[in-house]
């Protein structure tokens, strides 16, 4: 048995004594933990396990060997280490400071630059992600005229000012992390095994790389109090509401976020209504922010925003809501 261990050392690797039919292989160092079955065994293990007792005289395959319980228990716990690697990710995201692009003059809260953007490479909420990637100045400059911007500047700003500017960075955000990897089939595609898109430190803020998570939740929701922004967010998927041709400004900040809710909850891709079977199939979003809708009276919040023969038959009928299909493929053209 030293000879066999001496052997699987010389590549790396460490037998831990069970039955050869559950054979783990442990590669080191130990930070490069890995619990799999040796799907290809070397020649030499091959030799070797010629020479086993046979397999009534073995211990038992299935949940009741011990050997395999412990190595499940290993990998349920290696499992959760790496779940809980995005959030230390992210932490360190945050306090990774930037050098503040030279921007002369003071932010533009008509946004026109980005409007001229969205304008050339959006149509009917589809984008041109390929035609970005070949021109991704324009795109760049925007967003470095908003990580010059400093945060006490920010702080003295009216409200619609803030929640035009944190929803035009989270949308030129995510196109910049799409442009940065595409071709893509979808924003869940990028990431990898330890951290989410949403959780990448992509977006230039304050100073500091910041999370799309940490733009929406810790900073747009909070301080807008308005569910409606949840119309205006982006998530570069089809499923998510459309993504518009235009920057969103202050001035006219209401009438868009209005203009949006109907632009969503009238495509039926989205949201479907089942007159005959009397359910209200709206988007997952409701469901997963249900707090942010009229404190859980979804259909309340919904209604307004339908035409008027299906705001008609939902208002007088007794209709379930449940949540609808979400496409998180890529909304490209």
């Amino acid at each position: 048995m030293n000879r066999f261990n001496q052997k699987l050392r010389a590549h790396g690797l460490q037998f831990r004594r069970g039955s050869f039919t559950t054979l783990q292989i442990h590669h080191q160092p130990a930070h490069r933990t890995f619990c799999r079955p040796l799907a290809q065994p070397l020649p030499w293990l091959h030799r070797r396990r010629r020479k086993q007792a046979p397999r009534s005289n073995r211990q038992p395959e299935g949940s009741n060997n011990p050997m395999t319980i412990i190595m499940k228990g290993a990998c349920i716990a290696i499992s959760t280490l790496l779940v809980s690697l995005p959030l230390a990710c992210t932490r360190a995201g945050n306090n990774t400071t930037y050098e503040v692009p030279a921007v002369t003059g003071e932010l533009d809260h008509t946004h026109a630059a980005f409007t001229d953007i969205l304008a050339n490479h959006v149509e009917n909420g589809r984008v041109d992600y390929k035609g970005l990637k070949k021109d991704p100045a324009p795109l760049s400059a925007y967003l470095d005229s908003l990580a010059a911007v400093p945060e006490a500047t920010f702080e003295s700003w009216p409200k619609n000012e803030k929640k035009s500017f944190l929803i035009n960075l989270y949308n030129a955000s995510t196109l910049k992390l799409i442009v940065d990897h595409y071709p893509v089939k979808s924003i869940k595609d990028i990431g990898g095994l330890v951290a989410s898109p949403w959780e990448k430190p992509v977006v230039r803020l304050f100073g500091k790389w910041t999370t799309l998570n940490h733009v929406e939740h810790d900073l747009l929701r909070p301080i807008s109090g308005d569910a409606r922004t949840h119309f205006a967010v982006n998530c570069a998927s089809n499923g998510c509401p459309p993504l518009r041709s235009e920057a969103f400004q202050a001035a006219t900040i209401d009438e868009q976020l209005d203009d949006q809710g109907r632009l969503f909850l009238r495509d039926p891709s989205k949201n479907q209504i089942d007159r005959s079977g009397r359910v209200l199939r709206i988007s997952p979003i409701f469901k997963w922010y249900e707090k942010d809708f009229e404190s859980g009276e979804i259909k309340n919040f919904v209604v307004p925003y339908l035409n008027e023969a299906d705001r008609k038959v939902v208002e007088e009928g007794n209709f379930e809501v449940r949540s609808a299909d979400y496409d998180w493929n890529l909304n490209s053209k």
